[in-house]
This record gives C-alpha cells, sequence and structure tokens, in this order.
C-alpha cells in the first residue's frame, strides 16, 4: 500500500513538472509572437524617410496659417482681399510685406504687389470662365536670411489646377538678394555634390512619372535636360530654421500642373 502511495506521488510530480514545462514553451511561443517586427533600413531609406517627413511638414504649413498685421515684424501681411462673386470669381488673397526702409526692400514689396495685383484685376475683369486665385505665403528665418514662400493657386474655367511658387531669399543684414550658390558657399557644401543629388532625384521621378504616362495617367513628365535644373539658375528656394536648404521645382509656375518637385540639402 505504502510503495503504491509513492508511486502515485511520484507520478503526480512528474505531471506537474511535464504541464509547467508545457505553459513555459507556450507563454514564450506567444510572447515572440507578439514582439513587433522592426525593420532594418539602410542609412539611404533612413534619410529618403525624414526628408520626405521635412517636405510634407513645409507643405502642411500652407495649410491653416496665421498672419500678423504687426508692422514691427519683419515681415506682415500687407495687402488682404477676400471676395467670391456667383459664377464669375472665388479670390483670397494674402499679400506679404517686407517691413524694411531699403531701396531693395520698396522694389520687392512693389514687385510681389503689382505681380499678384494685377492678376488679381484680370481675373475680376475676366467674364470667360469661372476662376479659383489663391494666395498666401509662409517665411522661414535662419541667421540673417529671410525666406519669403509666396504660394498661388489658380484654376480658370475647366483647366487644370495649377500650383505655383515664388520664392524670395533676403538677407537682411546686408540688404541683398542671396542666390543658392552664395548660401551652399556659406555652409561649405559642394555645388557638384547638390547638382549630382539634383540631377539624380529629377531623373528618377521622371522615370515614375513616364511609367504612369505610359499607363494612361495624366502625369506631368518632367524634361531632364532642361536648364531649370542648374543650381546657377534655380531661385525657388529657401532655408529652414534648422539650416536644411530646400529647392523647390514647382512646374506649376509655367505649366497647368500642382505636380511640385522637392529637394532638400542638409
Amino acid at each position: 500500500m505504502l510503495k503504491n502511495k509513492k508511486l502515485l506521488l511520484i507520478i503526480l510530480i512528474s505531471l506537474i513538472v511535464v504541464i509547467g514545462l508545457i505553459v513555459g514553451i507556450v507563454l514564450i511561443v506567444i510572447n515572440k509572437s507578439e514582439e513587433p517586427i522592426i525593420e532594418e533600413r539602410t542609412p539611404e531609406e533612413i534619410e529618403g524617410l525624414e526628408e520626405e517627413d521635412l517636405e510634407n511638414n513645409f507643405k502642411k504649413r500652407f495649410y491653416s496659417i496665421e498672419y500678423t498685421e504687426d508692422k514691427n515684424e519683419i515681415v506682415s501681411k500687407g495687402y488682404f482681399y477676400d471676395e467670391i462673386k456667383d459664377n464669375k470669381y472665388s479670390v483670397k488673397l494674402n499679400i506679404p510685406q517686407i517691413n524694411k526702409e531699403t531701396e531693395l526692400t520698396k522694389k520687392i514689396n512693389k514687385e510681389i504687389v503689382d505681380k499678384y495685383g494685377n492678376k488679381l484685376l484680370d481675373v475680376m475683369n475676366n467674364d470667360n470662365a469661372y476662376t479659383i486665385y489663391n494666395v498666401d505665403f509662409i517665411t522661414y528665418k535662419y541667421k540673417d536670411i529671410l525666406s519669403i514662400i509666396i504660394k498661388t493657386v489658380l484654376k480658370e474655367g475647366n483647366t487644370v489646377q495649377r500650383t505655383a511658387i515664388e520664392i524670395f531669399n533676403y538677407d537682411i543684414e546686408n540688404d541683398k538678394i542671396v542666390t543658392l550658390s552664395e548660401v551652399l558657399k556659406e555652409k561649405n557644401i559642394e555645388k557638384t555634390d547638390v547638382q549630382t543629388k539634383i540631377i539624380n532625384t529629377i531623373r528618377d521621378k521622371n522615370t515614375n512619372s513616364k511609367n504612369l504616362a505610359e499607363q494612361g495617367y495624366n502625369i506631368y513628365v518632367r524634361d531632364i535636360r532642361s536648364d531649370e535644373y542648374l543650381i546657377e539658375n534655380i531661385k525657388t528656394f529657401f532655408i529652414d530654421e534648422q539650416g536644411y536648404i530646400y529647392i523647390v521645382f514647382p512646374y506649376g509656375n509655367n505649366n497647368y500642373t500642382q505636380t511640385m518637385d522637392v529637394i532638400i540639402i542638409k
């Protein structure tokens, strides 16, 4: 009888140990299955994702802008017009003004008002097609360089909506417009490296556009042989507060398209 009890106790202990081992194995499997899968990315892929975030943040800044009319600020809203006229037009203009009295700033302010004001008059006097005309601006300041980015959205009748960008890079201290070449030199960035990045990026984007166009999509196809991609011809660039250079190719400046390329140099 005593032997039977000892045998039963041994069997019971063995079962408990086996069950414990099984439970432990199951828990390990469950925990491993719940661990997040981490994709390993190359430095180039990480860099690409960071630049994509920066580009998206730049574009989102135009969604909800709070303009100041304080003339003590270096840039403020100098002119505003907002009107909707049934069957004729919808216009909303926020035009910047540099609040510094020099011959150059007066010239820039006049150029801005003349350009966008004259287009406003054209829209209001056009009886041929319903027109949407919106102008907004944002600014960045890096050291003494003030960047004013003016965005225009224009749709006239049945034509494709176009998005245009104009940028002024004003050196506050030296009262001058700065060029991309000057900025690259100041930041010790090799022009050849930047030119190579521009050409390679545009070539890749153009290949994708051509493939989509061949499938029947209405896609803007870039002309990679264009002189607009040469550094000495690029005026649409700006510098953000971190010192990153954004080179913008707004194809809507000269074409009926909203397509825009943004290349970021860190």
